[in-house]
């Protein structure tokens, strides 16, 4: 046995947030879209007073996204890829100026939406709505 991991899953983590879709950009609220590099959660508890934020890597979440890709407003359907975007600092589904964040599981019209989302850094194809093992 390995004696050097220390998360079995590492679905949560402590980080310092660069980028979060909420009412102050970096310094999330509980459940608010949160980047940190190129790593990817939902902020669990808030910012802390030391600027860092606990955020949850894997999970289907409730979560507002912009129905819009590279070419303007998009529908956007189960098993898009959505990104969120470092330029507008909220969800989408156009990979320009986006972080990979996870996966539609509901079809949405465009512009603006209440969406599903699994985030993980694991592949999954999706086949309807169910949640993921």
């Amino acid at each position: 046995m390995a004696s050097n991991r220390t998360r079995v899953l590492g679905r949560t983590l402590k980080v310092t947030p660069t980028d979060s879709q909420g009412t102050t950009p970096g310094t999330p609220s509980a459940g608010d879209p949160t980047v940190c590099s190129l790593l990817t959660g939902v902020c669990l508890n808030g910012t802390a007073t030391d600027g860092t934020a606990i955020i949850d890597r894997m999970g289907v979440y409730n979560l507002a996204v912009k129905g819009e890709n590279e070419s303007g407003n998009a529908a956007i359907a189960v098993g898009d890829i959505v990104y969120f975007d470092l330029e507008a600092h909220y969800l989408n589904s156009d990979a320009t100026d986006g972080v990979r964040f996870g996966y539609a599981l509901a079809d949405q019209a465009p512009p603006l939406i209440q969406e599903r989302i699994w985030n993980s850094s694991k592949h999954w194809k999706p086949s309807g709505l169910t949640t993921p093992p």
